[in-house]
């Protein structure tokens, strides 16, 4: 599984806006890039971190991971700048966060079956 991260700075004197991320910026997000690319992710998931706690000193207020199966298609999200209509998501920031988040691009490798890993080592 090939994965693109969003991480997203927590803002500095204001709440970030969870239910306008997922609700509105996500879904716009998704519908430009498949509009304008042609992928979409097989799923995504969102950490919201510190989400119930004001004073919370976390670097990020969420991270946001889309998977994929393919690796050329995680890195057509790359394109995305230079199309006209993701200036709405960059306008888009200002209604939940004060800041556009970092990018990551990784390689996810899921491991199920943890007594098998760890057998030949025995119990510990």
């Amino acid at each position: 599984m090939y994965l693109f991260t969003f991480l997203y700075p927590r803002p500095q004197g204001r709440a970030f806006g969870y239910e306008h991320h997922q609700n509105v910026h996500m879904p716009m997000g998704l519908a430009l890039v498949k509009k304008h690319l042609g992928v979409q992710p097989d799923f995504y998931w969102v950490e919201r971190i510190g989400e119930n706690d004001p004073a919370s000193q976390e670097k990020y207020a969420a991270i946001v991971h889309l998977c994929f199966a393919k690796e050329e298609d995680r890195d057509r999200i790359l394109e995305m700048p230079g199309v006209a209509e993701a200036a709405q998501l960059q306008a888009d920031y200002a209604n939940y966060t004060d800041t556009p988040p970092e990018i990551r691009r990784s390689r996810l490798v899921m491991v199920n079956d943890i007594a098998k890993e760890t057998a030949r080592f025995g119990a510990v």
